[in-house]
């Protein structure tokens, strides 16, 4: 194994990734009055670092009240929420208009590479100062076994590093990643079996993988026509530490990709940097992970900054999922499982027979990252010691109102002078999908959510008798930015091929190359009305469409439909009923999913935990009595919260009293 040291390892750099491109960021703490780079691995006051407040109220309790919770959501109007289909862009390619070309610097690419050359070859990348596509010439310098090596101009390396590099690589990263997490290409693969690995300089990340390289320039116009990886040589020293661990990160993405593309963002996260910690590279995302309030292992940011500790957070339960076997070879039957994360996760534990599934899995993580090295039995990890500490404190008694993020965890530190008390917790039983109800219906059809995925809506309208037409709709979308986009589309063939329609509040931006027309991207700040031009279609049937499209990465809660008119046709459609609607993974809904917990209570005595476990009634209701509290060194509440289709904020009181 190399070690060889450098500056960022000595600047405690901080490897997360984000994006639909699978970027690895690196971000530092400055402390700019001494003029050195700090990196917090403490617990920090929440009140300083949580967007979720301790305290939303807090009210002293000297009687017997029952709590309540101050928001009062309406019951689910169904428990089904449909599975979204999986992207296909060779599909997408046949039947949408051609993309229209982002504009790059730089000439176009040319693909051949079957040996050494002295010509440079072109490539299309991503600049991440400026989010900007361009192009580079790169020479290719060695040919491994399984790789293509190639160097911008300025990316300095030698011969030596590049003969050991190479070597370690082909001897060590490829067959231990091959043999744990599965093969690089499909059985039966005639074509070129080696990867790219190009070195360039490309802003401030260290790394990326983009799966739209594995399509042909006709499905994605930026595509190298090639399976690929990219190193920044402006800040990794090549073979260093380092560069070996954000190399073995990437090398992951590629073939988990290859294996399974329908996998979730922070499970691709969680395997890229367990390869990663396989090949005996240290994890530095778990301190972030540690010193952060309450965070999501499931909804990360939309935008490029805070994800350090989601990447912790993935890290940490992929190392605990993994540790639920003996044979780590059993990751490849993971990654070979279909599904998005969670569902992923379920058939693995299913074909493997294991007795649960990734909801008992996470609440048994949740109490082992609290009890650390104690952890014991189902509670302990086999090769971490890690201890997340207190969230909070509460010190009299009283009735607490709290909130936190989805698949997250509070851990409250319950501080008393009397001889026994009672604690009670009361959560919401069902919680809302965006944050914002309809207004017009209380319904709307919701796209669904999820990274890499294809949903449609769909009704035929006969606007034969008519001369003009317009659809009018209200809206509400969270979609990722200038990556992720929602259309409005027409077919006049039977659904052969789609026409899409420009609104007055759509985006012709495609600084990526992933819109394939006019769309909905970004924000839209609540409820929103756009109206589109139908009459070129009058005189004849047509199949009307909205239709959302997210690429490898990072997912908004996606687009809601409140109102579907066609006024000169006397339709209107408010969600309230389904009036003819073909849905292929939309959701009629009323904004309402269940909301789930788990709650633990730890009691620690004389070295020893005890781990009582708490169940629930139908109001999301539990209570517990504690007894000789103060003979009781500690005394835990560890409360997560589960909500599957929903990233709004968790909402519960907890209640201590005397008793």
């Amino acid at each position: 194994m190399f070690k060889s040291p450098s500056i960022f390892n000595l600047l405690h750099k901080l490897i997360h990734r984000i994006r639909v491109v699978n970027i690895i960021w690196f971000k530092f703490s400055l402390y700019m009055s001494a003029g050195i780079f700090l990196f917090s691995t403490g617990c920090l006051k929440e009140e300083e670092t949580s967007a979720y407040p301790t305290s939303i109220s807090y009210e002293r309790d000297d009687s017997e009240q029952k709590p309540t919770l101050n928001v009062q959501l309406e019951k689910p109007n169904s428990m089904f929420v449909p599975n979204p289909p999986t992207r296909n862009l060779l599909d997408l390619s046949r039947s949408l208009p051609k993309k229209p070309i982002a504009v790059c610097e730089g000439s176009e690419i040319n693909s051949n590479r079957s040996s050494l050359r002295e010509e440079a070859e072109i490539f299309h990348l991503i600049d991440l100062d400026s989010m900007k596509c361009r192009y580079i010439s790169a020479d290719l310098q060695f040919v491994s076994p399984n790789a293509y090596w190639y160097f911008e101009d300025g990316v300095s390396y030698s011969s030596e590093d590049l003969n050991r590099v190479t070597a370690y690589f082909e001897e060590a990263i490829y067959p231990t990643l091959a043999n744990v997490f599965g093969p690089m290409w499909p059985e039966g693969y005639m074509g070129d079996r080696r990867i790219t690995i190009l070195h360039a300089k490309f802003g401030w990340g260290l790394g990326y993988y983009t799966s739209k390289d594995e399509y042909p320039k006709y499905v994605h116009s930026h595509s190298n026509e090639r399976k690929m990886i990219y190193i920044n040589g402006r800040y990794l020293n090549f073979g260093t530490e380092d560069y070996l661990s954000v190399l073995t990160h990437e090398l992951q993405h590629a073939m988990h990709w290859e294996i399974n593309n329908r996998a979730s963002q922070w499970l691709k996260e969680g395997m890229a940097q367990l390869a990663a910690h396989l090949m005996g590279y240290d994890q530095e995302s778990i301190y972030a992970f540690v010193g952060a309030p309450p965070t999501s292992l499931v909804y990360w940011p939309l935008t490029l900054d805070n994800t350090q500790a989601n990447y912790g957070a993935a890290f940490l339960f992929s190392q605990f999922l993994k540790d639920q076997s003996n044979d780590q070879s059993e990751l490849s039957l993971l990654i070979d499982s279909n599904g998005d994360g969670i569902t992923s996760i379920d058939n693995y534990l299913h074909q493997s027979n294991y007795d649960g599934n990734f909801q008992s899995i996470f609440e048994r993580w949740l109490v082992a990252n609290f009890l650390g090295r104690e952890g014991k039995g189902q509670y302990a990890y086999k090769n971490h010691s890690i201890f997340v500490p207190p969230t909070n404190r509460f010190d009299k008694s009283g009735i607490y109102q709290l909130m936190q993020p989805q698949y997250s965890a509070r851990y409250v530190d319950i501080r008393s002078d009397a001889e026994q008390i009672d604690i009670e917790f009361l959560g919401n039983t069902d919680i809302r999908i965006i944050d914002e109800d309809p207004p017009t219906g209380g319904h709307c059809w919701w796209s669904n959510r999820g990274d890499e995925i294809s949903t449609t809506l769909t009704k035929e309208f006969d606007l034969s008798e008519l001369e003009k037409a317009s659809l009018v709709i209200k809206l509400w979308y969270e979609i990722e930015l200038d990556w992720d986009y929602a259309y409005v589309q027409v077919s006049a063939d039977g659904g052969l091929t789609w026409d899409i329609l420009n609104g007055e509040l759509s985006t012709k931006g495609n600084p990526h190359g992933n819109a394939y027309g006019p769309g909905y991207s970004g924000l839209s700040t609540g409820w929103k009305d756009d109206i589109f031009d139908l009459s070129s279609y009058s005189g004849q049937k047509i199949l009307l469409r909205f239709h959302y499209v997210t690429d490898d990465a990072a997912n908004g809660s996606g687009l809601c439909l409140d109102l579907i008119s066609i006024p000169e046709l006397g339709f209107t459609d408010d969600g309230s009923i389904n009036k003819g609607w073909h849905s292929d993974g939309f959701y009629l809904t009323n904004n309402r999913v269940s909301q789930g917990y788990s709650i633990n209570v730890v009691e620690s005595k004389d070295g020893q935990r005890l781990v009582k476990t708490l169940e629930l009634d139908h109001d999301n209701r539990t209570k517990i009595t504690v007894s000789n509290v103060q003979e009781l060194d500690e005394l835990i509440l560890i409360i997560g919260s589960l909500s599957r289709y929903s990233s709004q904020p968790s909402i519960y009181t907890v209640t201590v009293r005397e008793s």
